[in-house]
């Protein structure tokens, strides 16, 4: 059970960890991202504490699928420090995704291809709509990149216990 605890605070650490380096990034492209217009210091707090709040639970139900995968059986047990490398694989993961998603999101919305909504429109100060709308695809592509690392890691961590049947 001591092993399941430090799996879990592993996989919450990093996910914490990710999210507000990645918020702070989204914060540098576009401050309203966070604040809808409120000021840059207070952006930055924002997003640190939304990349908390807003990541913890990703590293939460992480550890529960990836905990099984290398604790559940009777075969050779899988400690937490045998998971750091695939952890950190599952947030290099969502580093890409969310890289590639906010550069497409960027030229999406710099040929027009993506507006935003008349209420957001705004609130939002025309030069920062691209990067705005580049935040959101970032962030989308964190989920998607978080649930193909996620399954990867389970996946190699289940291969490593019991083989490639």
């Amino acid at each position: 059970m001591k092993e399941y605890l430090k799996i879990t605070l592993l996989c919450i650490f990093a996910a914490i960890l990710y999210g507000i380096v990645h918020d702070q990034i989204s914060a540098q492209i576009s401050m309203e991202f966070f604040t809808k217009g409120d000021s840059e210091s207070s952006a930055r707090f924002i997003a640190l504490v939304k990349g908390i709040l807003w990541t913890w639970w990703f590293g939460l139900i992480l550890s529960i699928p990836l905990g099984l995968c290398a604790r559940h059986g009777k075969r050779n047990k899988l400690k937490a420090k045998k998971l750091i490398l695939p952890v950190a694989r599952v947030i290099a993961t969502v580093f890409v995704f969310s890289l590639c998603s906010g550069l497409i999101g960027y030229a999406i919305a710099t040929l027009g291809l993506h507006e935003l909504s008349d209420k957001l429109v705004s609130s939002i100060p025309e030069e920062s709509r691209n990067g705005y709308i580049a935040n959101i695809w970032s962030s989308f592509g964190a989920y998607v990149g978080a649930v193909v690392g996620a399954y990867r890691a389970c996946l190699n961590t289940h291969k490593k216990r019991y083989g490639k049947k």
